[in-house]
């Protein structure tokens, strides 16, 4: 595999629970890159997700 292409990879791990959503996206080397607190599992809370 192509190491750039290794230095690139984002893991997006969410957790569904039945009102919330709760994510986190790490980098390669394991570091977090960004977070998704208290997600409400509505339209509104999907679109804030994929935003």
């Amino acid at each position: 595999m192509d190491s750039s292409l290794i230095q690139n990879e984002v893991i997006l791990g969410v957790d569904t629970y039945l009102d919330v959503h709760v994510g986190v996206a790490i980098n390669h080397q394991g570091k977090i890159i960004g977070t998704l607190t208290s997600i409400p599992t509505n339209t509104a809370g999907y679109q804030r997700a994929l935003d």
